[in-house]
């Protein structure tokens, strides 16, 4: 087992199932020594909680974890996930709000129960769990790091040609709340950032369309793994990365670009990192990148 982050405590939401950006972020926490809350109110056919499965294999490798099944969708669902935490591992050091659903469609098919559904579990659920942590960080006084999950759908709906119109939508809030919590927590030493995931997880259960770089480098498909995204969210999460806050990093197999406050005309560049036959970067790469 790792140590990079030995003595941590960790929230992560929507981490349950058997496969998931969640589940691999979970996984990858425990295995680096952090103690984990693995939140996700689903569960399966037969009645067994999501979660379970994935407590039941951290403590059977020889971490530390905990389930819970709350909700993210409401403001007292978000206090009882990040109280979890606290009532287990006396603290909070990290929060992954990953959890999500998706509904697709044009703008005249939406209804105002779609619209309600993905602003509850996506924003609500964010601002609901991320204002519970940050009461308990700022207690703490030793910082800490939020990671929020947008999506690529946020820049735009030209590959579905609208049909992200909902659910880009919310996801491109999302980059909002990142950027004023990374601004208002920057003196708490509180560290906020967004992954923008391209991977096969419980939302895509197939490899998106690839674009061409124009670098040369070969790629398959069959790299989009759920573990390319929680490699970099380890990263971030570290106390390695306590210089980066406020960035968008966009993550699709070994492609990593980072921006930085997209949306603003003094710093408006992005960059670029890219590693060739879809190989994972390591910690000690990702520490040297210029993120």
């Amino acid at each position: 087992m790792g140590q990079l982050l030995k003595g941590k405590a960790a929230v992560v939401t929507g981490a349950g199932g058997d496969c998931g950006i969640g589940r691999a972020i979970a996984l990858a926490f425990a295995s680096e020594g952090a103690s984990v809350v693995v939140n996700d109110f689903a569960q399966y056919e037969d009645g067994t909680k999501m979660a379970d499965t994935v407590v039941q294999q951290i403590v059977e490798n020889g971490g530390q974890a905990v389930a819970n099944y709350d909700s993210v969708a409401t403001m007292e669902g978000g206090k009882n996930i990040i109280q979890t935490c606290i009532d287990h591992f006396g603290k909070i050091d990290i929060l992954v709000n990953t959890a999500g659903n998706h509904i697709g469609g044009l703008i005249e098919e939406a209804t105002e129960e779609q619209l309600d559904s993905l602003y509850q579990v996506h924003m609500k659920g964010h601002f609901a769990c991320t204002q519970a942590a940050v009461k308990e960080m700022r207690k703490q006084g030793n910082g800490g790091s939020i990671i929020n999950f947008s999506s690529p759908s946020a820049f735009g709906g030209e590959g579905a040609q609208g049909w992200q119109l909902l659910y880009g939508s919310i996801k491109a809030a999302i980059l909002g709340f990142t950027q004023h919590l990374s601004v208002g927590l920057a003196n708490d030493h509180i560290r906020v950032n967004a992954i923008m995931p391209a991977a096969i997880s419980k939302l895509n259960t197939s490899a998106t369309q690839f674009v061409d770089m124009g670098d040369g480098l070969p790629y398959t498909d069959g790299y989009q793994s759920a573990e390319h995204i929680s490699d970099v969210v380890l990263y971030l999460a570290s106390d390695t990365s306590q210089h980066i806050t406020g960035k968008y990093l966009y993550i699709r197999s070994s492609d990593i670009c980072s921006f930085a406050r997209s949306c603003s005309i003094i710093d408006s560049q992005h960059k670029f990192f890219r590693k060739a036959n879809g190989e994972h970067w390591t910690q000690e790469e990702l520490a040297k990148l210029p993120l």
